[in-house]
């Protein structure tokens, strides 16, 4: 699966539709006042993803969460020695599988490979409540002891974005999306 990323300063109607060819579309509204909107778009196919942000899916790791899909949150890292880059996908999975144990509104990670940036990795989180979003998803006492015990550097990895937070514009029904997929 491809998807892509689009930003944009003030939610516009045509901004809001998905591409026809889409398989789904999440649409992202800031909680921080000067933050853009965001729209994440999902591809069967790398041709159909036309974009200058494209990434391709390399795993997904879903919750039990049949709450609403509220909530996101994103932060796009860039890791110096490709040699690292297994070890850091590893350890990734290992915090979305205790994100998925310890968070009830947990409902998915997905980590995204940029396709035109080598060693450029964006993270996308949702989940059903604000508190697990926009400060559970790294400081639950669990996730926070496994971060400290694997800090991000050991990996020559580097929060290039920040963590970004935001609403689900529509909010969706955890068991009946197709943005999981």
């Amino acid at each position: 699966m491809f998807v892509t990323r689009t930003e944009f300063p003030r939610l516009h109607p045509e901004l809001q539709s998905p591409p026809q060819i889409a398989t789904s579309s999440l649409l992202l509204v800031p909680l921080e006042p000067g933050d853009l909107f965001v729209r994440f778009d999902t591809f069967a196919t790398e041709d159909a993803a036309v974009s200058t942000e494209m990434y391709e899916r390399l795993f997904t790791v879903a919750g039990l969460s049949t709450t609403p899909l509220m909530y996101a949150v994103y932060a796009e890292w860039q890791i110096a020695d490709p040699e690292l880059i297994g070890a850091w996908l590893e350890r990734s999975r290992r915090v979305f599988a205790i994100r998925q144990r310890v968070l009830a509104s947990f409902a998915f990670d997905w980590m995204l490979q940029r396709r035109d940036h080598v060693g450029r990795y964006l993270v996308l989180g949702v989940y059903g409540d604000k508190d697990g979003a926009t400060r559970l998803c790294r400081d639950h006492p669990e996730i926070k002891r496994f971060l400290q015990a694997h800090p991000a550097a050991a990996y020559t990895a580097t929060d290039v974005s920040g963590m970004h937070c935001f609403r689900i514009e529509t909010p969706m029904d955890a068991s009946r999306t197709t943005i999981r997929g």
